[in-house]
């Protein structure tokens, strides 16, 4: 049960022993409305859009907004102890009111979100929230939805009091009667049992089923912060603006399919997240609603992220949803992801495997979720997948066989070749590569492959089973880094580190790569594919290479972390060779 501050009893007791400061006559509620939060390049134009919220409020409720509201805050925040509340009780106090609406407008391409939340300063329990989707708008379409906002409630939250419930026992709401002062603990005890009703009102929205969320954009990044529970390995999962590094939870929404309505949930829990091209995103959720050809689920699952748009659909097996533990860190069950791989360029479908011997799966979308179906029966043995989604591997059983897979369906395709290129993908289209020397742009005929000779040349390109490309380099296991010149069509071998067993890991500028050195020292290599810089540096400690080669993520250009087998201890490694425990489990 929440208690109610010692800042709002002393607000609560001023109302009661000052109701000459009330307009006794007055009947509309008041509500303090806060500057609206806009994204930066409209702050121009926040006084259209405040008058256009203003006009709205004004038909249920007296607003204080503007200079008056500003002038408090600003005396407020000049204070060397002033923190959030005791603004929301300056506020609350100079202008005789318990509720404060908060707006905020977010702009994403072309559409724009507008939020309304309104709460008591009192029991800090949410009154009324509101939000509403504006697709392809101009600012004059937004301005026409702030003046309608206070329309039909959007919100479960708004105007759901039963005739039953209690009235309220604020002043406010007794439009300024007063009470006895003995009477004040019972209004306090009255005022926390209607925020148990309101709170019952907002667990019945985690039985909405998730399907939105903040898009991600390419300004930011999904990042994982240090935990801080000392029984939590893992941290909270933000957002993170690659350009300023600062952080960002994102919003859950669930929209309704028959209105287009939004509905602002609660925060969900989010045990993992991974990205896995440049269209779609991972996300696990843990106690979730979902919904699937009409019918709910609550649970573990996993959501697919478009992160353009924002939309979240479930991951599905035979009809129903899922929780794919995608174990990031372990290559054998995981997603293949463009932080990792790069022989797949096809982006509209997701890839995973399941297990070593459990072939490659598919993920396609069907119109309301990523229903998940197996392509390759035996995954083992080189394969590449073109941008339309057609698959041309080499199976470890027959090195003179290359198997065909038709992205629209149909038998797989078997052709015996005389030739035997390392098969890889330029520019989403098959290649192969012969003696690093010799590359051919590969065709599928009827009866056989076409191997003609491609624009691209190398002299020393040579092709490992997994390999990475990112920002005009391409690097694999063994930490063998190529430099590709888009340009003059050619590929060169920039450095090779692959002295004694390699792991390789991309960041966004970065390729790190692991070394084993002996049995007790762990070399670590950072390349800057920005300005092609290189960072050296070698670890003591016989399990570093262990750990590393194997659990190794990396968080950003200047840092990486691992962890040990069991996931009880957390490393970060800087770029500059300083290390240092992130997290140790308490159990």
């Amino acid at each position: 049960m929440k208690r109610i501050s010692i800042e709002a009893l002393a607000f609560l007791l001023l109302l009661i022993l000052s109701p000459s400061q009330l307009l006794a006559n007055e009947t509309a509620p008041r509500v303090i409305l806060l500057p609206i939060e806009l994204p930066a390049s409209e702050a121009g134009i926040a006084d259209f859009y405040g008058a256009a919220l203003l006009q709205a409020l004004q038909t249920q409720y007296t607003v204080f907004y503007g200079e008056e509201v500003e002038r408090v805050i600003q005396t407020e925040f000049e204070k060397l102890d002033c923190s959030a509340e005791s603004c929301e009780i300056a506020l609350a106090t100079e202008f005789n009111t318990e509720l404060i609406a908060d707006a905020s407008i977010a702009r994403v391409g072309e559409d724009y979100l507008i939020k309304l939340i309104i709460k008591s300063v009192l029991t800090n329990q949410i009154i009324d929230t509101r939000i509403r989707g504006c697709k392809k708008c101009s600012v004059l379409d937004v301005v026409d939805q702030l003046k309608g906002f206070m329309g039909t409630p959007e919100s479960s939250l708004a105007n759901t009091a039963s005739a039953n419930e209690q009235p309220s026992t604020s002043a406010l709401a007794n439009n300024g009667a007063t009470l006895a002062p003995e009477e004040l603990l019972l209004a306090a005890q009255r005022e926390q049992s209607k925020g148990n009703l309101q709170q019952a009102r907002i667990d019945s929205l985690l039985e909405q089923p998730v399907n939105y969320m903040t898009p991600l954009t390419a300004d930011y990044e999904l990042y994982q912060t240090t935990p801080t529970d000392g029984y939590q390995i893992r941290g909270t999962w933000l957002y993170k603006d690659v350009s300023n590094g600062s952080l960002v939870t994102p919003t859950f929404m669930s929209i309704d399919s028959q209105s287009g309505e939004y509905l602002t949930l609660p925060e969900q829990t989010i045990v993992d997240a991974q990205s896995i091209n440049d269209k779609f995103a991972a996300i696990n959720f843990g106690e979730v609603e979902v919904r699937v050809n009409d019918k709910d689920y609550f649970g573990e699952f996993t959501l697919i992220l478009e992160k353009a748009t924002g939309m979240l659909f479930p991951l599905t097996e035979n009809g129903e949803p899922i929780f794919y533990e995608s174990a990031l860190l372990n290559k054998h069950r995981s997603w293949y992801s463009n932080d990792r791989y790069s022989h797949i360029a096809d982006n509209s479908r997701l890839y995973m495997v399941y297990g070593m011997r459990d072939g490659l799966h598919v993920a396609s979308f069907n119109g309301e979720a990523f229903e998940i179906a197996k392509v390759i029966d035996d995954r083992n043995g080189a394969f590449v997948v073109d941008k339309l989604g057609n698959i041309l591997r080499r199976p470890e059983w027959d090195s003179d066989v290359y198997i065909y897979v038709d992205a629209a369906g149909g038998p797989e395709r078997q052709f015996r070749e005389a030739e035997k290129p390392r098969l890889t993908l330029i520019d989403g289209e098959f290649h192969g590569v012969v003696n690093g020397s010799e590359i051919y742009k590969i065709e599928v005929g009827s009866r056989s492959l076409m191997f003609k000779p491609s624009r691209w040349k190398s002299k020393d390109y040579y092709i490992w089973s997994d390999w990475l490309r990112v920002g005009g380099y391409e690097f694999n296991q063994r930490c063998v880094i190529y430099r590709f010149d888009t340009k003059r069509k050619r590929i060169t071998q920039q450095h090779d580190f692959s002295d004694g067993p390699v792991s390789a890991f991309a960041g966004d500028n970065t390729i790190w790569c692991v070394i084993g050195v002996g049995s007790d020292i762990t070399r670590f290599i950072v390349f800057n594919m920005l300005d092609g810089s290189l960072k050296d540096f070698t670890l003591p400690g016989g399990t570093i290479w262990a750990d590393a080669s194997s659990t190794l993520t990396v968080i950003s250009d200047e840092e990486a972390r691992y962890s040990n087998q069991n996931n009880s201890v957390i490393y970060s490694i800087k770029a500059d060779g300083t290390t240092r425990v992130v997290k140790m489990d308490a159990n």
